[in-house]
């Protein structure tokens, strides 16, 4: 076991971490690392070498390298509580080796002045979205992001190949490479991606400019028949914003961009049960080689457990189709037991914190009894009696 290994070990044992925040916190600590591109050992040098020298706080190496992963980590999509759960385990980290840590304002989205301070999407946002979009391109886009995560990068590179591959449920699985990290990955698209994006290539093909002429074409195309730049693609969202009644700035004008999109897809899994290793695997991000190989070698399973939160991804609100699979129904049925134990924890913690808050009010007014003089003096006389009688 070599030196980075053995600090590894010796911070989650000084933490006392249990197994399952052992495999959280060495992901966010290896997502740092990567991110830095420095091993755990070199960071405590690094850190340790920058305090001996007297290096000023506001200068030191630790604070731009936490600054840009945060940035790094909300730039991936991930939800709040991914970010701060990948922050807390490096600042644990630092904290355990005696490493002191600066101090970083929390980010705080940019307040919009007709939306409060709010920063992220909720399925009745997106549903108004989708449902006032005149663009039969924009929405495909919308439901494409929201069932799959992809960001903006790997909507933009699309091709019609990759969805070639669907079943009989209606949901297409995607085989991609993450260009930016040259990783290799698989997603999914729900039956009502899949089914706007075939009304909108009926939409192409009407026009000899934009029509479909091979398996390498461009999925997404801008009017011109083009693959979009970065910067069009961006402007498409300002046109959903537009489109949904919210110009000038404000509400879902600042909301509607591709980034809180894949943030909904983010939080509609994690919030419903699903692991974090799943959804990042699902996003495109780098997991772990364990949870990496699991997904892989068996893509079927894979697209089974997606099934499982389908519902959350659904945006229709009546179910207008029902996908005929036994798998399927049978993962409803679990679906319907998930939420009933959900409600049952749920209730459970509420009567405990009820049990708690109760208890507390008995002990204050315990001690105050006991604090009271005469009572004192009471007490102190019986102990004498009983004293005496031994």
């Amino acid at each position: 076991m070599d030196n980075n290994d053995l600090i590894i070990r010796d911070w989650l044992a000084q933490i006392g971490a249990s197994h399952k925040t052992k495999k959280l916190y060495t992901f966010g600590l290896e997502k740092y690392t990567g991110h830095v591109g420095k091993t755990a050992a070199e960071l405590i040098e690094e850190a340790e070498d920058e305090i001996t020298r007297g290096i000023l706080m506001r200068k030191r190496s630790i604070r731009r390298y936490l600054i840009s992963f945060r940035e790094h980590l909300n730039e991936e999509g991930d939800s709040p509580n991914s970010v701060n759960a990948y922050m807390a385990a490096v600042k644990s980290f630092y904290k355990t080796n005696e490493i002191d840590l600066p101090n970083l304002k929390e980010k705080v989205a940019r307040a919009l002045e007709e939306n409060g301070s709010r920063s992220q999407l909720d399925i009745e946002d997106v549903r108004k979205l989708i449902n006032h979009c005149k663009s039969l391109r924009n929405k495909a886009i919308i439901y494409t992001i929201i069932s799959s995560g992809l960001g903006g990068n790997e909507v933009r590179n699309l091709k019609i190949k990759h969805i070639k591959n669907k079943d009989g449920n209606g949901i297409a699985t995607l085989q991609l490479t993450r260009q930016k990290v040259n990783y290799e990955f698989t997603t999914f698209l729900s039956p009502e991606a899949v089914d706007a994006i075939k009304e909108y290539l009926d939409f192409r093909n009407k026009s000899l400019k934009l029509a479909v002429k091979g398996d390498d074409d461009w999925l997404f195309v801008s009017e011109d028949g083009v693959k979009f730049t970065e910067h069009a693609f961006v402007k498409v969202f300002r046109e959903i914003g537009i489109e949904a009644g919210y110009g000038n700035g404000h509400g879902l004008f600042g909301l509607a961009r591709a980034h809180n999109l894949r943030k909904f897809f983010n939080s509609q899994l994690l919030n419903n049960g699903a692991d974090i290793f799943f959804t990042d695997y699902l996003m495109g991000h780098k997991i772990d080689s364990m949870h990496e190989t699991y997904f892989k070698a068996d893509p079927k399973k894979l697209k089974e457990r997606y099934m499982k939160y389908l519902p959350f991804l659904t945006i229709e609100k009546t179910e207008a189709r029902v996908l005929e699979s036994d798998a399927y129904n049978r993962l409803q049925a679990d679906n319907a037991q998930l939420r009933l134990e959900l409600e049952k924890t749920q209730k459970r913690m509420d009567e405990i914190s009820a049990d708690l808050d109760s208890r507390r009010g008995v002990d204050e007014k315990l001690d105050s009894v006991l604090a009271d003089p005469t009572v004192q003096q009471i007490l102190l006389k019986k102990m004498r009696e009983l004293s005496y009688r031994a």
